[in-house]
């Protein structure tokens, strides 16, 4: 991590493994972007075209990103996990989990299923992140998951189709846009939510209502 803004001249180096130079253990779970992590992807990410001045364009991320020689599909995987509002660009927050993902990826791990709810809890609202779950939102929703869930909860546990819908459909928010917050929230497209895909769609439908 400590490597990727070096070199200005040649412009922010790309995720790596041996940009690491930190201590992994200081974490509870390597998903989480600590503050240091923050303050360098804020500077890389200040140091990128940006079109519109707040987002990044698909291209620009793909580009940057692709420096850390990663196969193209995992590229794939991690820029589709990260662009939450599926608009195709990034802002700093959505940014900061594709950079975060990739490295741990260069570092060895693999890339998960679904975006880790801590990666989410721990990017604060002030970095641009407009999804931002806060700890007590998370409890809350999982709470709802578990009551979905009903005896079938569980380690593993997921939520159907139609268990989903009767959750989000509360909201009153439209059909189709529910229908377009499950499609986003269905990171690995089997049909069904894991909690952390949950937690996605239940905070989207919260957001759209506001």
């Amino acid at each position: 991590v400590a490597e990727l803004a070096e070199e200005p001249r040649e412009g922010p180096r790309p995720p790596g493994a041996r940009a690491a130079g930190h201590d992994l253990g200081s974490s509870s779970s390597p998903w989480v972007v600590l503050p240091e992590h923050l303050d360098k992807y804020r500077e890389i990410f200040e140091g990128l075209e940006r079109d519109d001045g707040t987002t990044l364009g698909h291209q620009v991320a793909v580009d940057f990103l692709a420096r850390s020689e990663l196969p193209p599909p995992e590229l794939a995987h991690a820029l589709r996990l990260s662009d939450r509002d599926g608009d195709g660009r990034l802002a700093f927050g959505e940014f900061a989990c594709a950079v975060h993902l990739v490295s741990r990826r260069c570092e060895g791990l693999e890339l998960p299923a679904e975006l880790p709810p801590e990666m989410l809890t721990s990017l604060p609202e002030g970095f641009g992140s407009p999804w931002f779950v806060s700890e007590e939102q998370l409890e809350q929703y999982r709470s709802i998951f578990e009551e979905a869930c009903g005896q079938q909860c569980g380690a593993g546990a997921t939520l159907g189709p139609e268990q989903a819908w009767e959750v989000l459909e509360r909201s009153s928010l439209p059909q189709d846009e529910l229908r377009h917050i499950l499609q986003l929230s269905d990171a690995d497209g089997d049909g069904r939510l894991t909690p952390g895909e949950f937690v996605c769609a239940v905070h989207l439908t919260a957001r759209c209502r506001q």
